[in-house]
C-alpha cells in the first residue's frame, strides 16, 4: 500500500513516505519525489512498557527489503519500548528485513529524542560508503536522549549485520545532554567483501554506553576527509 501522511492516532503518528509492494519490498513513493522518504513512528507510545512492547517484523517467510531515498529510511521519534527485529540476519534466510537508502548522508535507522528503551537487532543493512551514511544513529532531540537501548542481540547470530556503510553505528550527545547507558553488543559490521568507509562504533558525548562483542572488519578511508576508526 503507499498510505498517506496520517494525524496522530492514539499516542503516537506514522508518517509513510514510502511504498510496499506485496508486502515484501518498500519503495520511495513515486506520486512525492521532493518530500524525504522515512517512515516515523513518534511518541510517546500510550501502554507501551516493558511488558507491551510495539514490535516491527517480518512476517514469516517474507524477506522484505526497506528502500529508503531520504534522511532516514525509519525514524522513532520520542518513541520508546520498540523492538524492530528482522528475525534472521542472514541474506539467504526465508524471513529477513533488510535496510538501503542511497541518499546522501543517509540513516538506517534513526532513534531520535526520547527514545527509550528499544532493541534493534538482526536486521541487515546495505547503506552507500562514502557518502556519510550510517546504518544506525542515536541522537539527541527537542525533548531528550535516546537512553537505555540495545542495539544488537545476545549472540552473534541474533546481532545486526552492516554490510556497508559510511559509519556503522553512532551515539552521539551534545555538550549538554548526554545519552545514557546504551548498549552496542554482537554485531557484525563491515564484512570481508564490503566495507565501511570511516567508522564502525562511534561513541561521543554519551555516558555508560557498553560496546561488547562486535566483529568491525574492513574499515577503509572511503574519502580523504574522512576520520578512520574501528570503535
Amino acid at each position: 500500500f503507499s498510505a498517506p501522511d496520517r494525524p496522530s492516532s492514539d499516542g503516537y503518528t506514522l508518517v509513510p513516505d514510502v511504498q510496499f509492494e506485496g508486502g515484501t519490498q518498500v519503495k520511495p513513493r513515486p506520486d512525492n519525489p521532493d518530500t524525504v522518504g522515512q517512515i516515523t513512528l513518534q511518541g510517546p507510545i500510550y501502554g507501551a512498557g516493558p511488558a507491551s512492547r510495539i514490535t516491527i517484523r517480518p512476517a514469516s517467510g517474507k524477506r522484505v527489503v526497506m528502500i529508503g531515498n531520504g534522511a532516514s529510511v525509519l525514524r522513532l521519534l520520542d518513541a520508546s519500548w520498540v523492538t524492530i527485529d528482522g528475525i534472521t540476519n542472514t541474506p539467504t534466510a526465508t524471513t529477513s528485513l533488510t535496510i538501503r537508502d542511497a541518499a546522501p548522508g543517509a540513516v538506517g535507522i534513526l532513534l531520535e529524542g526520547n527514545s527509550d528503551n528499544n532493541i534493534v537487532t538482526r536486521v541487515q543493512f546495505w547503506m552507500p560508503q562514502n557518502s556519510g551514511s550510517a546504518a544506525i544513529f542515536l541522537t539527541n532531540g527537542t525533548n531528550g536522549t535516546p537512553d537505555n537501548n540495545r542495539i544488537g542481540g545476545t549472540g552473534l547470530t541474533t546481532g545486526n549485520v552492516i554490510y556497508s556503510a559510511t559509519d556503522g553505528i553512532l551515539i552521539i550527545g551534545s555538550s549538554t545532554a548526554f545519552p545514557d547507558g546504551n548498549t552496542v553488543p554482537f554485531n557484525t559490521i563491515g564484512s570481508a567483501t564490503d566495507s565501511l568507509g570511516e567508522l564502525g562504533v562511534y561513541n561521543q558525548q554519551a555516558t555508560n554506553t557498553q560496546i561488547n562483542s562486535n566483529i568491525i572488519q574492513n574499515v577503509r578511508q572511503a574519502a580523504t576527509n574522512f576520520n578512520l576508526a574501528g570503535i
